[in-house]
């Protein structure tokens, strides 16, 4: 159940000074970073986590994540990566035509194809491999 402090400015300067090292050692173009389940108890009991959510108008904590997802993508992207996501976060931040979706449940193919048709770049991952014929 633990998890980052979203609320705090210094938890993303902290996760760009990381990300930077891990950069140095991975220097690839793309960077997945997730973007689907969080355990959001820590949040909800967090009076900065709280105070963040109502000062930027959010009316829950799923949209509390996309805002997380969304500073993390920042910082990726401002070091010149393409960030990843699982295709869980298409549910809260459809418009995700600046990440790459890696398509993996099988679920919601209308979001899939939604995002495809605007030109959104993804990679196919075909979790049912005991239906493949090797």
């Amino acid at each position: 159940t633990t998890i980052l402090c979203a609320g705090k400015e210094a938890v993303y300067q902290f996760l760009e000074q990381l990300l930077e090292e891990i950069f140095s050692i991975f220097p690839g173009k793309r960077f997945h970073i997730g973007g689907d389940e969080a355990p959001k108890q820590q949040w909800r009991a967090c009076p900065h986590c709280i105070a963040t959510l109502e000062d930027l108008g959010l009316s829950d904590f799923e949209q509390w994540q996309e805002h997380f997802t969304r500073r993390v993508a920042d910082i990726l992207r401002k070091h010149g990566k393409i960030p990843v996501c699982w295709n869980e976060v298409l549910n809260g931040y459809p418009d995700a035509e600046d990440m790459q979706i890696q398509y993996w449940t099988m679920d919601a193919p209308e979001k899939m194809d939604a995002y495809a048709k605007k030109g959104g770049k993804y990679i196919y991952s075909y979790m049912y491999y005991s239906d493949l014929i090797l």
